[in-house]
């Protein structure tokens, strides 16, 4: 299992999109989202997360 820590508001849709591009399964990959109150943290668009979820991800 792979968990991300996002503060976005999409992690729905990023879900897969993280998937696909560290190549681990939908059901593999747990998303949750940090709260930042407000519009504060308002993020749509999955950038760093494919990168730590690929650095953290066991490979073999």
């Amino acid at each position: 299992m792979v968990t991300v820590h996002s503060k976005s508001i999409g992690i729905h849709l990023h879900m897969p999109m993280i998937a696909d591009g560290i190549g681990v399964p939908m059901e593999k990959l747990r998303i949750v989202q940090n709260h930042a109150g407000g519009t504060f943290g308002y993020k749509f668009s999955p950038t760093n997360e494919a990168i730590l979820g690929a650095a953290g991800c066991p490979r073999g």
